[in-house]
């Protein structure tokens, strides 16, 4: 007779196996790259953190001061000013800003941001990411030196 049993279970059954089998290999590992992996994994938590909505879906606004409305275009510099992506800034305050661009995927959650018209770059966080805007908090406050 042949057996109608899945030879990998499947489910919550699955689900214990796989939860087992990373315990083992994590275990394995020494500290160091054990806390790198932690690290990568919060940091991956908080970017797919979206932007904060009301109980009808509307963005609520928990800003420290109010934005102001720009139609700009800047320049995103990340991985050590290797990559760039262009992008426009919807939105800017002394604290942080938003901006549109083609695809955030690619994206670290740090990087540099050169607004068209001025020289300077400022450091930024994202806070919060959807697939094609981010809002940025500005890490430096202050202007740095050109690229």
């Amino acid at each position: 007779m042949v057996s109608t049993q899945p030879i990998i279970p499947s489910g919550d059954a699955a689900a214990a196996v796989l939860e087992e089998k990373i315990k083992q290999q994590l275990s394995r590992l020494p500290a160091e790259a054990l806390g790198k992996i932690v690290r990568y994994i919060q940091e991956s938590l908080i970017n797919e953190a979206q932007p904060p909505v009301d109980s009808f879906g509307r963005g609520t606004n928990r800003r420290r001061e109010q934005r102001l409305r720009v139609v700009a275009t800047g320049t995103i510099f990340y991985y050590g000013r290797t990559s760039t992506m262009p992008c426009d800034i919807r939105d800017i305050s002394s604290f942080g800003c938003r901006v549109s661009v083609a695809s955030t995927v690619e994206l670290p959650r740090q990087f540099e941001l050169q607004i068209s018209g001025t020289e300077s770059l400022r450091l930024c966080e994202t806070k919060w990411r959807l697939p094609a805007e981010l809002g940025i908090l500005f890490a430096d406050r202050q202007a740095t030196a050109d690229p």
